[in-house]
């Protein structure tokens, strides 16, 4: 990517809440960039590791803070932490840094390589604590005055899981959980009968859990067509 392109901006939020921040960054270097002002340079470190980064919490919230105090100082142009995806089957799915100067190189070089050092220091200790479905669901009884988002870690498309697993919802059903919304299952063929069926409409539907027994069994329901 580096080789084939003259700026690369990328999210610094993990949950990634920043999208639009990211693009308004990567188009005002853009149009720097067209009318000649700066002259973009990639600097990259790779910093041979893997694991999760969430940044509401320490100690990656203060790495964050800091990378942003240096856009825009000096030669400085953008910084970004590349995560990495831990699940993907990929040969360069590690962390990475990338620095864009403007002409400035050398100076890149040294701060992605700084910074991708101070990075790799972090090793073991941003990881978040993951717990089973029935205790996660269960803490959500004590919290009654916002909304609570449970994750279902693996059962994420991006690392080549199919996206159909029933866990959380039969932990859902079995804990009588109310007042909640479940998203989302894929399953093409339940979606298919719900279309035919109706809105309004009430039925039978075995849905979810078809491709592995990693998902979950298919659930057996009575459900209405909303």
């Amino acid at each position: 990517m580096v080789k084939n392109t003259d700026l690369i901006t990328v999210f610094k939020e993990f949950p990634h809440i920043d999208f639009v921040d990211a693009a308004k960054d990567l188009v005002n270097l853009v149009n720097r960039t067209i009318k000649g002002s700066i002259r973009p340079v990639i600097s990259t470190f790779d910093c041979r590791f893997i694991d999760v980064f969430p940044t509401t919490r320490e100690p990656m919230q203060s790495f964050v803070k800091k990378v942003k105090n240096l856009e825009g100082k000096g030669k400085t142009l953008s910084v970004s932490v590349i995560h990495g995806f831990m699940a993907g089957d990929v040969p360069d799915l590690g962390a990475k840094i990338i620095v864009i100067t403007d002409d400035a190189q050398p100076e890149g070089d040294a701060l992605a390589r700084k910074l991708g050092l101070e990075f790799f220091s972090m090793r073991g200790k941003t990881r978040p604590e993951l717990i089973l479905p029935c205790e996660a669901i269960n803490l959500t009884k004590f919290v009654t005055d916002r909304p609570i988002v449970i994750a279902d870690v693996w059962d994420n498309p991006g690392g080549g899981v199919p996206g159909d697993s029933t866990i959380l919802l039969q932990e859902m059903i079995r804990q009588k959980v109310h007042n909640a919304a479940m998203a989302t299952i894929w399953d093409p063929v339940a979606v298919r009968t719900c279309i035919s069926a109706g809105e309004n409409v009430k039925l039978q539907l075995r849905f979810g859990g078809k491709m592995s027994l990693a998902g979950g069994k298919p659930l057996d329901a009575e459900v209405t067509i909303c």
